[in-house]
């Protein structure tokens, strides 16, 4: 199953009318390869854990949000000598309906939020990984300039990276890093009509 126009109209909606932020947070590895059986041992760690935070304590991290949207991508750079492999969540947060004067305290949450993102997300998911050296997350709000370009990178149907793929031989290593079916690499928690329902994009 692949993102749909109505998908992203629908968490547009929600977002705008609802009175929701919207917000990026990245999972990433830190490692780079081109080797199909090492990015997928490392693909395999990663849900793995992925599964020991939302069965840990730290689920109570992810409760902060209203919504979320993970998606299991790959990144490519030359310099670093491969792909890594990361997870980019969009998450919704309901806004609280503070006065014109009160913005200080909307900046208060933000900074608070963010700060616990980075302190207790990062911990969770560098112990989780067991790659301390090498992990980190990265957190960002999405403003509502950006919200239309940001959707339409992430509401993609490339399966496996938000930059298209022109060797089909890169494809299928993707694929088998990506464990080959095995994994949903799209998962809604919580979110639209889809609430508590996994959702894979693959065929």
């Amino acid at each position: 199953m692949y993102f749909t126009q109505k998908m992203k109209k629908e968490l547009i909606n929600k977002v705008l009318k609802e009175n929701y932020n919207l917000y990026a947070i990245k999972l990433r590895s830190g490692i780079y390869t081109e080797n199909a059986e090492e990015l997928q041992t490392l693909v395999n760690l990663m849900f793995e854990a992925w599964k020991r935070i939302v069965m840990s304590r730290s689920w109570g991290y992810l409760k902060n949000y209203d919504g979320i949207i993970k998606r299991l991508l790959f990144t490519y750079s030359p310099e670093k000598g491969g792909y890594e492999p990361y997870f980019y969540l969009l998450c919704l947060r309901k806004r609280k309906n503070y006065k014109v004067d009160e913005e200080y305290k909307i900046r208060i949450e933000e900074e608070k939020l963010k700060m616990q993102t980075y302190i207790k997300w990062f911990s969770a998911w560098a112990t989780a990984l067991k790659l301390c050296t090498s992990t980190s997350v990265g957190f960002s709000l999405v403003e509502l300039d950006r919200l239309e370009k940001l959707l339409a990178e992430y509401f993609t149907n490339e399966k496996y990276t938000l930059v298209p793929l022109l060797e089909e031989t890169r494809k299928e290593l993707l694929k088998i890093a990506s464990g080959n079916g095995t994994h949903k690499l799209v998962s809604f928690h919580g979110i639209c009509r889809y609430k508590n329902r996994h959702v894979s994009v693959e065929r």
